[in-house]
């Protein structure tokens, strides 16, 4: 029987390529935030992951998928940082789940190149440099096109905001949502909500309290009026509601109702 040779460094490289494009597109669905360098990071610490685990003794068949969830969720959290533990759950899944799409298309494709083997409970097979560029060039290849594809759905579903308080500016990009009826109950404002990541160590003073109902139910948010409110650079009359630092809008950091985004008059803006 011949001798089997696995090169760690075209292993590392194979395995960061396709958790690369996995934890890119997982990034996407959720539409995340999350710095590049952080996606980076994680698929470089799935391919040490491969290839440590490769090289460990054989690996009891019950310890293979807790092990490998254990490292999914591992990525997610160093991809998303301290976002809240559940957000970073449902990222683990559809990596998960991303993963073993990917993995099936891949193997069935490196399985043509040669006879597969198993090896500390994963299935490996030959393939040539040539092989390992194509596949490399069209992992980049589609991540940049989803990614212009979703660059250009988020930009057309959200509007950008500058917010003053306090001597202090303050941008946030919002969600247009069509179903945002939140108003000062005082006034009759229209109101913005924002998270409260975007204002840093310090919120302004609020001096408001805004009922907010979503489908999960009804909560109370503080929030206040700022002395000056820019949206798509168009002043806007609307107070702010201020929500939980771990809260994201479909990637957003808030939501703004569309009657805001077109710099309308406070009369016309009325009707969300």
């Amino acid at each position: 029987m011949g001798v089997r040779v696995i090169y760690a460094d075209v292993f590392f490289l194979i395995n960061f390529i396709v958790d690369f494009m996995c934890l890119y597109i997982t990034r996407a669905l959720l539409s995340a935030h999350a710095a590049l360098w952080r996606t980076v990071t994680a698929a470089a610490f799935g391919g040490v992951y491969a290839v440590a685990w490769i090289v460990l003794p054989y690996i009891p068949p019950y310890a293979l998928i807790p092990a490998h969830i254990a490292a999914a969720w591992l990525m997610a959290f160093i991809m998303l940082g301290r976002c809240g533990f559940g957000r970073i759950c449902a990222a683990c899944g559809v990596f998960v789940l991303s993963s073993a799409f990917a993995g099936g298309i891949l193997g069935a494709a490196f399985s043509m190149s040669g006879g597969g083997y198993v090896l500390s409970g994963g299935v490996y097979a030959e393939i040539s440099p040539a092989f390992l560029i194509a596949v490399a060039a069209a992992s980049v290849a589609a991540c940049y096109v989803y990614g212009v594809f979703a660059r250009r759905r988020i930009t057309s579903l959200s509007a950008k905001a500058v917010i003053e308080m306090d001597g202090k500016e303050y941008k946030a990009s919002l969600f247009v949502d069509t179903g945002c009826h939140v108003t000062d109950p005082l006034t009759g404002e229209l109101a913005v909500i924002v998270s409260a990541r975007v204002f840093g160590a310090e919120t302004p003073r609020t001096t408001r309290i805004i009922p907010f109902s979503t489908a999960a139910g009804t909560r109370v948010l503080y929030g206040f009026k700022p002395k000056s409110l820019k949206i798509n650079g168009n002043r806007a009359e609307a107070v702010v509601a201020v929500s939980g630092k771990d809260e994201y809008y479909r990637g957003c950091d808030g939501l703004v109702p569309p009657s805001l985004t077109a710099g309308k008059r406070k009369e016309e803006a009325e009707i969300c």
